[in-house]
């Protein structure tokens, strides 16, 4: 006997979202927060982590809670995070702690703008290691579209030959809507 399938089944891409939380995001942070949840929402295994000097999982908070008062809650949390960013040293964080559980299915959705307060040399190294474990490394910056930009901030330009796309929030807001983030 010999057993075919009909019609091969279809998954959805796991997506892990890596979000910059350090005060030069603090601008952005109302719609990076409802890019992140959106995100989440599209698949139960989809994971959330905040980062600025220390990688934080925000999943359960993002999850459990209705928009409202995820975004609350997480507001509070992220409230002692603030601070300079260390890009390249809360990716290293990043794989020590989950980079097990990183595989060809899953892509990677850095939120961020590329500012770096230094160990530019981590970032290279990082990103080479991330790239060969996700299917899809993507970065979302909020200056896409502004005129003249250009991604020449330290840890942005050491990513480009790592990524698959560079974005902008905007390339998802006619996909999916964005809430406000409640301040």
């Amino acid at each position: 006997m010999e057993l075919r399938r009909s019609h091969w089944r279809t998954s959805r891409a796991e997506l892990w979202v890596l979000w910059d939380v350090s005060g030069s995001m603090r601008e952005h942070e109302g719609r990076f927060f409802a890019l992140a949840a959106a995100l989440e929402s599209v698949s139960r295994r989809a994971r959330v982590f905040a980062f600025s000097t220390r990688v934080d999982e925000i999943t359960s908070e993002v999850r459990r809670y209705g928009y409202r008062k995820a975004a609350a809650v997480v507001g509070a949390r992220l409230e002692q995070v603030d601070g300079g960013t260390r890009i390249g040293r809360s990716l290293e964080q990043f794989l020590a702690r989950y980079g097990g559980q990183l595989r060809a299915e899953r892509s990677l959705v850095i939120l961020s703008d590329g500012w770096d307060l230094g160990e530019g040399e981590l970032m290279g190294p990082a990103l080479r290691r991330l790239r060969a474990r996700v299917g899809r490394l993507v970065w979302v910056t909020p200056y896409t579209r502004r005129p003249g930009f250009e991604p020449r901030v330290g840890a942005l330009e050491e990513a480009l030959g790592y990524l698959d796309r560079l974005m902008g929030p905007e390339d998802f807001e006619s996909r999916m809507p964005l809430r406000p983030f409640p301040i």
